[in-house]
């Protein structure tokens, strides 16, 4: 399956109100006002039409805006206060409108909703981009004395350097070809996911070409009347199918249309895609979009990620061709003809492997898992590792109705929220991923996430049996 495309460069602040969490100047700053109060922090609470997702994004950018002049706006010595703090509001209102746009886009509940979505994702971070490319704004946080506290002083000297090398300071012409640049990136990131959400194509199997598959699988894919069982894409669908399948040709066929998704048509968006992040790269004095991505990572560079690679390959590539060589030998035994395993039936034999070597069957285990057992052991475990208490919210709003939340403690002290977004329907987006809401910033904003998955279960009459 083609990978998920980043739509562009981090931007440059992404960090940016985490850091302003442990910062004493941005913790005293008094909370924001709104007029659509509380609520106005989430996208979803005043509705889930697109006009409700509009107001709520441009009201974000307005507030943007009006951070940015209160930054270009002052008079005399500039301070923490007086520049950084705005400066971090602005982020933040950004960082809102561009997380919670991009959620709703791979997650909203019709498609006229996931399409204003799209266009309001562009719309955020063509803003973000205009942030970080303005010099107005660039030169006012140059223009601060260095702090005393560590860690604000981090925050100062790593948004500085993002700045340039985001290349602020390119003159007039170059600063409008780079911003055009990073909006089309992002355009055409979004149109290659979204390729891939809509993509879901569906296999035609005969009933005889399910033996091995799980009672419960069989009973929620029944048959037409000329024997014919439909399976798409969707993971619980696939997956399940190609481990269980004795049907080597359907396996086959499954792989082939979970590896297609978003083919052909994402072939010239992700050529068009690659030639102008390598533009964007060469005009900001890159070789390649590698060296550009990796300059602010911990990495480095192209080579010494080439180099850590290497290390595991090294490492790992004997016992993986002893393993390799052990299926193979296995599968053998069951079949002489097969001269090497395929992708298309490596979770097949691996799970044939297991049951007659340590006599595991993970098809015996499913009925101890159904999905909402699963979901409380995970919190009741993540609590336990992490000293913290994890519970379940009733009564909160969300994008849709089987979305769950839980609010994360430390005694009494909330720390944050978890929405979990669990199971598949018609237009989500299908990977699996964990993607921000909200972002942390002490005493005034507490950090939220969700987690978007796509497990079996969420209809009625389907327990989401799991392995």
């Amino acid at each position: 399956m083609l990978a998920r495309s980043p739509r562009g460069r981090r931007p440059p602040s992404f960090a940016v109100v985490v850091v302003c969490a442990m910062l004493p100047a941005c913790a005293a700053a008094a909370p924001p006002t709104s007029a659509q109060g509380e609520k106005a922090l989430h996208a979803w609470e005043g509705g889930d039409s697109p006009a409700a997702l509009e107001a709520w994004v441009q009201n974000r950018l307005r507030r943007a805006d009006a951070d940015v002049a209160r930054v270009l706006g002052v008079k005399g010595a500039r301070s923490v206060a007086n520049t950084l703090r705005p400066y971090d509001d602005a982020v933040n209102e950004l960082l809102l409108a561009v997380s919670q746009s991009s959620v709703i886009y791979g997650v909203g509940a019709t498609r006229e909703l996931r399409d204003k979505a799209q266009s309001l994702t562009q719309t955020a971070n063509a803003a973000y981009t205009a942030l970080n490319l303005n010099q107005g704004v660039y030169r006012a946080l140059a223009a601060l004395p260095s702090p005393a506290d560590g860690a604000t002083r981090h925050y100062l000297e790593h948004s500085l350097l993002e700045y340039r090398l985001a290349g602020v300071d390119r003159d007039d012409a170059t600063r409008a070809k780079i911003k055009a640049l990073q909006d089309k990136i992002t355009a055409l990131g979004l149109t290659f996911e979204r390729a891939v959400h809509d993509d879901v194509r569906t296999t035609v199997a005969d009933k005889a070409q399910l033996e091995g598959l799980p009672p419960d699988y069989l009973a929620s894919h029944p048959a037409d009347p000329e024997g014919h069982v439909k399976i798409t894409t969707d993971p619980p669908d696939g997956w399940p199918a190609q481990r269980f399948s004795n049907s080597a040709e359907l396996r086959h066929e499954l792989f082939l249309a979970a590896n297609s998704v978003g083919y052909p048509a994402n072939t010239e968006t992700l050529r068009a895609l690659l030639a102008t992040r390598a533009e964007l790269a060469q005009l900001l004095g890159y070789k390649t979009w590698a060296d550009f991505a990796m300059a602010d990572q911990m990495i480095g560079s192209p080579a010494k990620l080439a180099e850590y690679l290497a290390g595991i390959d090294a490492a790992s590539r004997e016992p993986g061709a002893r393993e390799d060589a052990a299926l193979l030998s296995f599968a053998r035994e069951r079949d002489p003809s097969i001269q090497k395993i395929s992708y298309a039936d490596l979770r097949y034999w691996q799970e044939q492997y297991r049951r007659a070597r340590f006599n595991f069957d993970s098809q015996s285990v499913r009925p101890y898992f159904p999905y909402a057992g699963v979901e409380r052991g995970v919190i009741t475990t993540a609590s336990r590792l992490f000293h913290i208490d994890i519970r379940p919210v009733s009564g909160v709003r969300t994008w849709h109705p089987s979305v769950t939340a839980y609010d994360v403690f430390n005694g009494q002290v909330r720390l944050g929220r978890i929405y979990l977004d669990m199971h598949p329907r018609a237009g989500k987006d299908k990977w699996f991923s964990t993607q921000p809401l909200t972002y942390g910033i002490h005493g005034r904003q507490l950090p939220e996430g969700v987690l978007v998955c796509n497990f079996a279960g969420g209809t009625p009459g389907d327990p989401g049996l799991m392995q």
